[in-house]
């Protein structure tokens, strides 16, 4: 018996003796996904009734189609009004009062409700906007 055939045996043998020791069928779960509800809850074991035929019912209208007749009268549309145009007010628009002058409409209030950061104001702006590093020297005082 050569090398080859005596680990063939031996493995067979092993093998057998691994079977004998098998006890039932292989373990099962049993955590399968499985559907909870049937596949087609409309399915009934009861026969359907015969079907209805419906009584043919005659046609609404036999009458052919007549167009209906233009407008007799001048202004056709008349969306509301008895009159062609409506009639507009003889004086138009009314002068307009002027606002009151005074310190609650005249007069500049800044906002109460105080800033974000910090602004310069527009005379420091344009100030530094006109004089730079180049020309400090030459700008005349204004006083």
């Amino acid at each position: 018996m050569s090398e080859k055939d005596r680990t063939a045996e031996i493995a067979e043998r092993e093998r057998a003796e691994g079977r004998k020791r098998m006890v039932g069928g292989p373990f099962l779960l049993n955590m399968h996904p499985r559907a909870n509800f049937e596949a087609n809850p409309y399915k009934s074991d009861k026969p359907l009734p015969p079907a209805k035929m419906q009584k043919e019912k005659p046609p609404l209208n036999t009458l052919p189609f007549k167009p209906t007749s233009p407008a007799k009268k001048p202004g056709n549309c008349k969306d509301g009004t008895f009159t062609k145009y409506p009639t507009h007010p003889v004086d138009g628009y009314g002068v307009r009062g002027k606002k009151p002058i005074g310190p609650k409409y005249g007069m500049f209030v800044p906002p109460t409700v105080p800033k974000s950061r910090p602004t310069d104001s527009l005379v420091r702006r344009s100030v530094a906007r006109k004089m730079n590093t180049m020309n400090y020297t030459t700008i005349q005082s204004v006083f």
